[in-house]
């Protein structure tokens, strides 16, 4: 487990961790106009060198989203930490993203109708589809009775 995830959001005794996940995140909510600030926001992010990282983490309890940003890509700029219950969480899915035709971005699309993240995996598609199995695991099944 990552020492940022112990530094800024503990675990519970006897809390395991199911996954993990680190990358850029950016605002791609489904409006279109959000999705052109995620834009700026990312092309601004690296001319300026504020970068925001996003730590995801899947236990058998919880999910932890970490948001760190960075000044100048080394100084600590600030730290989000939240947990999210899993039935919280309204959606998690899979983008592919191409850019100037030969290069692929792999995406984590987390969504739990308040916080909306593109959460860019270093690894690929692999590292989201397990994070996205991870999530729906956690969720309670729904039950009938009878």
């Amino acid at each position: 487990m990552s020492a940022v995830v112990d530094k800024y959001m503990p675990l519970s005794e006897g809390e395991t961790v199911v996954q993990e996940m680190e990358g850029n995140a950016y605002n791609f909510g489904s409006n279109v106009i959000a999705r052109l600030l995620g834009v700026i926001d990312r092309i601004l992010s690296v001319i300026t060198g504020t970068t925001r990282k996003v730590h995801i983490v899947v236990t058998d309890r919880r999910i932890i989203i970490l948001e760190i940003s960075k000044v100048f890509w080394f100084i600590d700029g600030s730290v989000l930490a939240r947990s999210f219950s899993a039935r919280s969480v309204r959606s998690a899915g899979y983008r592919l993203a191409r850019s100037l035709l030969i290069f692929k971005s792999h995406y984590l699309d987390f969504d739990n109708g308040t916080v909306q993240y593109a959460i860019k995996s270093r690894t690929g598609q692999g590292e989201v589809v397990s994070m996205i199995s991870a999530i729906t695991t956690l969720a309670d099944p729904v039950r009938s009775t009878k």
